[in-house]
């Protein structure tokens, strides 16, 4: 998982946060399927390292996109998500490794469960957009921004996505200006 979480950031930066949590959905179904139809040791562990990468890199993009993604005012709330998640998933599977014990189908039931919450991940980021955030700071592409933005806030008015979209480049320049400042001072302002 450390891997993951380690090159999250800047792989969160080239391919956005949206493929980047592609990209960890892949590797958490190509990781259930080795560990699911592994017959040895090592297999089995190559799967359990490659379902820790993709763990490192969701764990350390999921909070970015959600932050990037919410409305204002239910971001908070939005926040805390990823984590109930976290915890409802262990309990979980709990159940289905007592589930697997007690019918005696062993282990590759509690391996292959997992490939449930990846597919899951899959079908719901290849639905959701892009951040408009990154939109607009890494492809400077403002339309794609609104398009991504008027998806996320479907309840919406155009006038207030267009609002809430220049709320975002006020931020954008605020944040530029600010870690200009920064740099011209060292760095420890």
């Amino acid at each position: 998982a450390i891997f993951g979480s380690i090159g999250s950031g800047r792989l969160g930066d080239l391919a956005g946060r949206r493929g980047s949590l592609l990209i960890s959905s892949g590797a958490f179904l190509i990781g259930g399927v080795v560990m699911t139809a592994s017959s040895s040791v090592s297999t089995l562990v190559v799967g359990r390292l490659v379902a820790g990468f993709a763990a490192g890199l969701a764990s350390a993009t999921v909070n970015p996109y959600i932050a990037e993604c919410s409305a204002p005012e239910v971001r908070g709330a939005m926040l805390s998500l990823p984590q109930l998640g976290v915890s409802s998933g262990i309990l979980i599977s709990y159940f289905v490794a007592l589930a697997a014990m007690m019918n005696g189908v062993g282990w590759r039931l509690m391996l292959g469960a997992s490939l449930f919450p990846a597919f899951l991940q899959v079908a719901a980021m290849l639905a959701l957009p892009e951040s408009p955030r990154w939109l607009l700071t890494r492809a400077k592409d403002e339309a794609k921004a609104r398009i991504a933005l008027t998806q996320l806030r479907d309840d919406q008015s155009a006038e207030e996505v267009e609002a809430e979209l220049k709320s975002l480049r006020e931020g954008l320049q605020r944040e530029a200006a600010s870690m200009s400042v920064k740099a011209g001072q060292g760095g420890f302002a």
